[in-house]
């Protein structure tokens, strides 16, 4: 009998895996990539996890049937986390751009192509969602439009134009100023955060990560979680960071513009 509950017990720690790694399902969206069900939907989404414990992904046109979207998300909670590599497509099946994520943020070499063409129109390279290195526009001829790199120790970077045949038009050299806050974060932070008494009678702890945007009169705008940790605690993070005073906005070109950033937040008891 011993012997019988053992097996039994080394049988479960070999099929509940397995069953993990099989979760799969289906979701309809409409227009505004809304959920909604399958009779309003224009796209519809099927998922599967992998033995990566990453989902899947594939997104088609309703009628077409034709893929939008091939990717991988590490979460598909609230708006997921994308996690890999992704491929867009247009309604008659032409490739639009691909690259990858990390951790819900485009990093490496991204292709962007013209539209019902394989010529590509753009190349750039993302660290953290940062533009870096150098970013290349292309006439759909295959010749060089325009080329802007990035200082490596600034935010300076040098934008340079060509004709159609390759001639050079002109070179600007430009200093990006990033946003900042006219006041302390941390100690913004510190004095605004508050631990949900829910999540500290359950010990719940961990980093919550958000992504927001410094709009261009400052005022702070969609922030979205793109790290989780449990819904009390995300929806914390998610309202002290909207709730920021404004800051002072990033500049381009002599021009006030909109910049993303990425914030940790530290839940610890």
């Amino acid at each position: 009998m011993r012997a019988l509950v053992r097996y039994f017990v080394q049988c479960l720690f070999v099929i509940v895996p397995a069953l993990c790694h099989g979760q799969s399902g289906t979701l309809y969206f409409d227009s505004y990539w809304e959920k909604t069900d399958e009779k309003k939907a224009k796209y519809v989404r099927t998922y599967e996890m992998g033995a990566d414990h990453k989902f899947k992904v594939e997104d088609r046109f309703i009628e077409s049937k034709n893929l939008q979207m091939a990717g991988y998300y590490s979460s598909l909670d609230s708006n997921g986390i994308k996690d890999g590599h992704f491929i867009y497509y247009t309604d008659s099946g032409f490739i639009t751009k691909e690259g990858n994520y990390e951790n819900g943020e485009k990093t490496g070499e991204w292709k962007y192509y013209y539209t019902n063409s394989k010529a590509i129109k753009r190349i750039e390279h993302f660290i953290n969602g940062v533009p870096t290195a150098e970013a290349v526009s292309y006439y759909e001829n295959g010749n060089v439009k325009d080329r802007t790199i990035y200082g490596k120790k600034d935010n300076s970077f040098i934008f340079t134009s060509y004709d159609e045949t390759g001639k050079e038009i002109k070179q600007n050299n430009y200093t990006e100023v990033m946003p900042k806050p006219p006041y302390d974060l941390n100690r913004y932070l510190s004095e605004n955060m508050r631990y949900p008494r829910k999540a500290q009678r359950n010990r719940i702890s961990g980093q919550v990560v958000v992504r927001f945007a410094v709009n261009a009169d400052g005022k702070i705008s969609e922030a979205k979680v793109i790290k989780h940790v449990s819904p009390e605690l995300d929806e914390e993070a998610l309202r002290v960071i909207s709730e920021m005073p404004e800051w002072i906005p990033g500049m381009q070109n002599g021009k006030p513009v909109k910049v993303y950033f990425t914030q940790p937040l530290n839940f610890s008891l």
